[in-house]
Parts: C-alpha cells; sequence; structure tokens
C-alpha cells in the first residue's frame, strides 16, 4: 500500500471542500500550483520570515535583534513582490499598487515589531527555544495516512 500524505493546511482545505483540496494537492499528481501569491500570503510569509529570525537568536542564546528581523522581513516581502511579476518601474505606474505595496511593506515592519514589544517577552520568560522550522517526522494518524508538518517553533517549559 503507498502511503497517503496529508498536511494541516491539506486536512482544513478538505473541510471547506472535499473537490477543491483535490484540485490543489493531487489533480494532475501534485495539485494545482497557483501562478501568483495574494497580497495578504506574501504580507504573511515575510511577517513569517522576521520572526523567524527573532526566534532563530533566541534558540543560539543570542540577543534578538529587531531591526536585522525587519530588514530580513522586508526584503522577503520586496522579493515575493518582484517573484509575482512586479517591479518598481511597473509599481510606480500604478498609484493603487504603489500604495499597497508601500501599505503592506510598513504592516510587515509594524506587525515583525508589534510581534516583538508583545509577544518576545513573554516566550522568554517562560520557554527556551530548542528549534525553528523543523520538518517533524510523519505520524501515523490511521492506517496508511500519514500527517507531516513544519513546526514554526519547539518551546521547552522553563
Amino acid at each position: 500500500m503507498t502511503p497517503f500524505y496529508t498536511s494541516r493546511s491539506a486536512v482544513e482545505c478538505y473541510q471547506d471542500c472535499p473537490r477543491y483540496r483535490y484540485n490543489q494537492y493531487f489533480l494532475g499528481g501534485k495539485g494545482l500550483v497557483p501562478m501568483q501569491k495574494s497580497v495578504p500570503l506574501v504580507t504573511g510569509s515575510a511577517v513569517h520570515r522576521g520572526i523567524e529570525h527573532l526566534m532563530s537568536r533566541l534558540r543560539i542564546g543570542q540577543e534578538p535583534n529587531v531591526d536585522i528581523a525587519v530588514q530580513e522581513a522586508v526584503s522577503q516581502y520586496r522579493t515575493d513582490v518582484e517573484v509575482a511579476g512586479f517591479s518598481d518601474k511597473l509599481i510606480k505606474t500604478d498609484r493603487q499598487q504603489e500604495f499597497t505595496y508601500r501599505e503592506q511593506m510598513a504592516l510587515t515592519e509594524g506587525l515583525v515589531r508589534a510581534w516583538a514589544i508583545a509577544e518576545m517577552p513573554r516566550i522568554i520568560e517562560r520557554y527556551k527555544v530548542i528549534g525553528v522550522e523543523r520538518e517533524i517526522e510523519p505520524i501515523e494518524i490511521t492506517p496508511g495516512i500519514w500527517f507531516q508538518s513544519r513546526v514554526d517553533a519547539e518551546l521547552m517549559e522553563l
């Protein structure tokens, strides 16, 4: 029997619409791959990158540098926007796109800084960071169906 792998995203997709899950994950052997990411997805990925930087510094016992985390997050945002087919020249020719681009960069910076102020101290106070962005071994949830995932952070209570 060939093992069947699933993830939290795939399960949630199935709960919304079984056909949508099939199209996203299985159609043609690998599912449909969207050509472009949505604005919220690009912004969220960039914020995630900034927080990942902060957590990685905590894991190795170094002082987190919020300014560097913001630089990494904004750089990730710019890269993802360029990969989606937009360049500074194209963005500047459309006022709405330029506004959205700058707004999302500012939002990315603000969310990373807010997380560092509001959440990071609570994590430092209560936990030791022992891993960041680690693939976990697939877990068989029923015969032939395996759950696979990547944890954002592994924490050990102090």
